[in-house]
């Protein structure tokens, strides 16, 4: 399923199809969610809905139009019911929308909206679901626990890097600033919840 989704996933294989294609403008041109949103929707037809998640959930995503940060929510408080309705495969491809990559996601029950990756302000998911938890459900800071499971990165010394420009920094200025917000939040996090360190009975990052 993979290639229908991302199809050149090597770095050298996509630029080298970047610069091929350049005649067709791809590089202004983003893909179109479509290979994605068919793996994610369920085979019988059943659309699932937001509303229909057994726990509690807050998904992160941008909206581009509107220029602001967006949860999409299950209905653990009040206040939460405006995206109960909304399909689960549009939340997910309105949270994977990968800038560059993907074309922002449109929902319609948002209709004056369009979202990409949430990756792009909450990389590290923990600090808002931290805060939701504390403020909405009014669990005391000492009693939350969070376990943050994440596809890893390896740490990325920037230091032949401190004196270069625009060119020099190419493609890894994104990875700094995504790691950066990324460890921010957890640590920010932690120490809401009263944990300098990580241990076993606190809270535990697994990247």
């Amino acid at each position: 399923m993979s290639p229908h989704i991302f199809s050149v996933t090597r770095f050298t294989r996509r630029l080298m199809y970047q610069v091929r294609q350049c005649s067709r403008r791809n590089f202004r041109k983003p893909r179109s969610g479509d290979g994605l949103g068919t793996a994610l929707r369920a085979p019988d037809g059943h659309e699932w809905r937001v509303g229909e998640a057994r726990c509690r959930l807050i998904i992160p995503a941008y909206d581009t139009i509107r220029g602001r940060i967006f949860l999409f929510k299950t209905g653990h408080y009040e206040r939460f019911r405006c995206e109960l309705d909304i399909s689960a495969a549009d939340v997910a491809l309105a949270t994977a929308a990968a800038p560059t990559y993907f074309k922002a996601a449109r929902i319609q029950q948002h209709a004056n909206a369009g979202y990409v990756d949430g990756g792009v302000w909450a990389n590290c998911p923990a600090l808002a679901a931290v805060i939701k938890a504390w403020h909405f459900l009014e669990i005391p800071l000492d009693r939350i626990d969070v376990l943050s499971i994440g596809t890893s990165y390896s740490p990325d010394s920037v230091r032949d890097l401190a004196g270069a420009g625009f060119v020099g920094w190419g493609t890894r200025i994104v990875g700094l600033l995504m790691n950066a917000q990324g460890e921010a939040a957890w640590k920010q996090a932690m120490l809401l919840a009263g944990r300098e360190t990580l241990s076993a009975g606190g809270l535990r990052n697994s990247p």
